[in-house]
């Protein structure tokens, strides 16, 4: 007699990728494409009522899909950062009709221009251009920053926005052996502190003499749908920068970020406000940067154990 004992299921592999653009809704608003990132599939739901979506297929994809968008009702493109794939899937039918191969790490896609496709490769640091129709690469541009993701289009369809991820805020280390020593402990029975660097604002011009390297703080990057060249960059938007959304009438970007109070030392000044929690408007035609605060009534100047926020 031959027994065999049931398989032990395979441990799931958590692979925490960063979502860009998890869910999109079609362009007649009949229906939602929502990405199931560990299940590595594309949801659909009907929205014939939008109160109740209704479930209507799964479709298996790439590894890790982290965005979508929809270029018709039936064609949809799904970003898949572990495969680092493109895959093309055609709602009616069910099944992914192409995948287009990208560099390491792609994060977003969308449409713009003459038929291409906008794909961020963030590991790269290039946005990439594809023919919608041939799926064929027609640019690799490089763009100066770290982490490209996010991304957006211009009302007109001529220009589209990627936010870097990991921008930074202009900051640097000045080395240990030439920063100031740190202050004494309040505590006169403990030894000085340790020698240590200190995070200095590069453009500081009192450590000029020292930082003679230039420290870019590109956080936003406008890119020609048509010429398929860099326009510009925005500075000052945020640290770290999540997400993108245009206003359809002005034209204005808004970018959802985190501003990391890098300048700030100690924990005693800090009181556990790390970061700033924003949205900042860009206006593209002046250029003004304009960052806005989420938690605008908090008051951080005083610890309150009944502030409702804390207790959060």
């Amino acid at each position: 007699m031959l027994i065999t004992a049931p398989a032990s299921p395979e441990a799931f592999a958590n692979f925490e990728s960063s979502l860009t653009s998890p869910i999109r809704v079609s362009a007649d608003g009949s229906r939602l494409f929502a990405v199931n990132t560990p299940d590595a599939r594309l949801s659909v739901f009907d929205l014939s009522q939008p109160w109740a979506p209704t479930l209507i297929a799964e479709i298996p994809v790439g590894l890790e899909p982290v965005s979508v968008n929809p270029r018709s009702n039936d064609e949809v493109w799904v970003v898949n950062q572990l495969s680092d794939s493109i895959s093309i899937v055609s709602v009616s039918r069910g099944i992914v009709v192409d995948t287009i191969r990208v560099p390491d790490e792609p994060a977003d896609v969308v449409f713009a221009g003459t038929n291409r496709a906008f794909v961020t490769a963030s590991r790269s640091n290039r946005v990439l251009a594809i023919n919608t129709v041939t799926h064929a690469q027609v640019a690799s541009i490089p763009v100066l920053g770290g982490n490209p993701r996010a991304l957006a289009v211009s009302p007109d369809g001529q220009r589209v926005y990627a936010a870097f991820a990991l921008s930074g805020n202009r900051t640097t280390i000045v080395p240990a052996a030439w920063a100031p020593p740190p202050p004494a402990p309040d505590n006169p029975d403990l030894p000085p502190a340790p020698h240590e660097g200190l995070i200095v604002d590069a453009v500081d011009p009192a450590w000029s003499w020292l930082i003679r390297y230039s420290m870019p703080d590109n956080d936003v990057v406008e890119i020609d749908a048509t010429t398929l060249t860099v326009n510009r960059y925005f500075s000052r938007v945020g640290t770290v920068n999540f997400g993108l959304a245009i206003q359809p009438t002005t034209g204005a970007i808004y970018v959802a970020n985190t501003n990391a109070r890098n300048l700030v030392r100690f924990e005693s000044a800090l009181r556990g406000h790390i970061v700033d929690s924003r949205i900042t408007r860009i206006d593209p035609s002046s250029g003004t940067v304009t960052p806005f605060d989420l938690n605008p009534d908090i008051d951080y100047s005083h610890e309150s154990k009944s502030d409702p926020h804390r207790a959060q």
